[in-house]
């Protein structure tokens, strides 16, 4: 699957097919695929804008899926990751995804005023019109599934690993809050 010749990006949604499918990725600068500059394991994370993904590379730690054995690489060459025979079966993934989930999401048990919630519509339909993906979690909004923004929904409230998502994300919510 070859990147799109007007973008270097690599395409969000092919990513996406890859994620919780076990893959070999080729690791460095070497062209050739040797078993010394290839990782395998269960790709759960991927950052199509800094070209890194996160692998699983052991077993999932049933007792702390956190402290599973993981394996950050970064300058993936999207088009070189070969999807693996030996899949994962989605239990045994089950412990992992929920850690993930739970470690990702905000505090939504606090309540939110009635005017910060239509806000929050009205954000998610902001950012869903420059064609981002814009979940509602509780009183927070997820967006791309990496940037969490919190309520009262300013760019100082927006949280995220990766500092380019982040800073265009929060660029799109004063962009919005300026129209407010």
């Amino acid at each position: 699957m070859p990147c799109d010749a007007v973008s270097e990006w690599y395409r969000v949604d092919q990513i996406k097919d890859l994620l919780y499918k076990r893959v070999s990725v080729i690791v460095g600068e070497k062209e050739s695929a040797t078993a010394k500059n290839c990782v395998s394991g269960i790709l759960i994370a991927a950052d199509p804008i800094s070209h890194s993904c996160v692998l699983l590379t052991g077993k999932v730690n049933k007792d702390d899926p956190i402290k599973s054995e993981l394996y950050v690489i970064p300058e993936v060459d999207w088009a070189k990751i070969t999807i693996l025979p030996d899949q994962p079966s989605s239990c045994e993934l089950e412990p992992l995804k929920a850690a993930l989930t739970a470690a990702t999401k905000s505090d939504s048990s606090q309540p939110i005023t009635p005017e910060l919630t239509e806000k929050l519509g009205r954000l998610q339909t902001f950012i869903r019109g420059y064609n981002l993906t814009a979940e509602i979690q509780g009183s927070s909004l997820r967006v791309q599934n990496c940037v969490t923004i919190l309520a009262p929904f300013s760019s100082a409230d927006c949280r995220a690993t990766n500092e380019i998502v982040l800073d265009r994300v929060a660029n799109l919510v004063r962009q919005f809050n300026a129209q407010e």
